[in-house]
């Protein structure tokens, strides 16, 4: 019997110090949550305020293709900021959602255009959640696509519509941007990779980095298809 209750005993002794050794991580992992959201905002403020300088040097350009090229890498460190805001602001730290994410890099490239262009989006995003690393790979591909369309697709002043969609197919996300523009140049031909402006040298090192795949073709206006293993 007194070995029994013994036993018990120790059976109480060790479940208790399991119980606290269960706090003690789950404390550490707040405090560690709490630092990383720390360091997601400082980090969008860094971004933030280099954009601003970004912003003070284009004010005092005249050259139009150099005013042109800081705005393009102010709208790309803002998608940075972007994803670092949200994470910064959502619940979990492990993934990013992607309907809020893509859906504030299009109102900020909107609201940056509404002065010279009457464009409408019209957005179809699933809510899925990627690893920080594939959304932020996706965020940098939308911008540019986004940047390009608006860029080539529409005359100044002139009305248009850019579509995007994300969704997921089977095993395969699946990321369009179209607009019914007047397509691609004429010297486009449909090779996007013999392009070697930047903005589709970073489009092609992000989908390489995703192990994805790229479409191109001409829909009533140009047709940009991402697609990448789920």
């Amino acid at each position: 019997m007194g070995v029994l209750i013994a036993a018990y005993y120790r059976f109480r002794q060790k479940n208790r110090l399991l119980k606290q050794q269960q706090l003690e991580i789950g404390q550490v992992k707040d405090q560690l949550e709490v630092l990383l959201r720390e360091i997601h905002h400082r980090i969008k403020n860094n971004l933030q305020v280099i954009s601003s300088f970004l912003g003070i040097q284009k004010r005092k350009l005249k050259q139009i293709e150099a005013i042109e090229a800081l705005s393009q890498s102010q709208a790309r460190i803002q998608t940075i900021a972007d994803m670092h805001e949200q994470l910064y602001a959502q619940k979990g730290l492990e993934s990013i959602a992607m309907e809020p994410y893509f859906k504030k890099i299009i109102k900020n490239l909107s609201e940056n255009v509404m002065d010279t262009y009457a464009i409408d989006f019209e957005v179809e995003i699933e809510n899925h959640a990627l690893d920080f690393d594939r959304g932020l790979s996706l965020g940098i591909i939308l911008n540019e696509l986004l940047t390009n369309a608006i860029k080539y697709a529409f005359a100044k002043n002139s009305k248009g519509t850019v579509f995007v969609t994300f969704k997921k197919i089977e095993d395969e996300y699946l990321m369009t941007v179209k607009d019914n523009g007047k397509g691609f140049p004429s010297k486009f031909k449909l090779k996007m990779t013999q392009q070697r402006g930047m903005g589709y040298q970073i489009i092609q090192a992000m989908i390489s980095k995703l192990k994805g795949t790229l479409q191109i073709k001409e829909d009533q206006g140009a047709h940009v298809s991402i697609q990448l293993p789920f």
